[in-house]
């Protein structure tokens, strides 16, 4: 949407450069107790404001070229930088990168968010009332993607979400037809996700890690 300034009463509307503003996130993730609250808490009484009114140029810079370099060591070139309304809650590159990796499991619902945005659909096989799968089943809705349930979901009695994820848009897998009917057209890229908590395990089996596919097939 391009957006017009109607009156004089502000000298311009300064032109956003994604460059700057992934460097300014970045940067202010680094700062000493920075979580998604207090970022948040600091966008809250301004909804225009951008992350480099937070942080200095030079800094914003600076950082971003280290987050640049980062991203094309791990052979990553083509991304996107979104900055209203992002509907992945990004988990701050450097950030993630730096601390301790008992710290980074803070970032686990934003990561859940993010698969689920970066594919069309979520296909889940089994998770307790707790797992942190159902933070990306719920993001999947919120977001207008596909989610699918496995029928051996509803089936087993110690678990309520699957009922209340159906109520709310979600597809029950009896058999693969369900998938392919329902997605023939529109997806290429599936999350498929199996979480439990504790000893919740309804088949017996140990649980299956979660799988990132990209492909024209949804089965093995």
């Amino acid at each position: 949407m391009t957006l017009f300034a109607f009156s004089s009463e502000n000298a311009a509307i300064a032109p956003v450069s994604p460059l700057k503003e992934m460097g300014a996130y970045e940067a202010l993730w680094l700062e000493q107790g920075a979580s998604f609250k207090r970022i948040a808490e600091r966008f809250a009484n301004d909804e225009a404001a951008l992350p480099s009114d937070f942080v200095p140029m030079e800094t914003s810079s600076r950082t971003a070229q280290e987050v640049l370099m980062r991203l094309k060591k791990a052979g990553v070139h083509r991304f996107g930088v979104r900055i209203h309304h992002a509907g992945d809650s990004q988990v701050p590159v450097l950030r993630y990168a730096e601390q301790h990796i008992g710290q980074n499991r803070l970032f686990f619902p934003e990561r859940n968010a993010t698969m689920s945005a970066l594919t069309e659909a979520t296909i889940i096989v089994e998770a307790s009332d707790t797992s942190g799968t159902l933070t990306q089943a719920r993001a999947a809705i919120h977001q207008g993607r596909k989610l699918f349930i496995l029928n051996s979901c509803f089936e087993y009695p110690a678990i309520t979400w699957p009922a209340r994820f159906e109520a709310q848009g979600a597809i029950r897998v009896r058999n693969m037809d369900d998938v392919s009917t329902r997605s023939r057209d529109t997806v290429n890229r599936v999350t498929i996700g199996a979480g439990v908590s504790g000893d919740a395990r309804h088949d017996g089996k140990a649980v299956r890690p979660l799988i990132h596919r990209s492909s024209d097939s949804c089965g093995e």
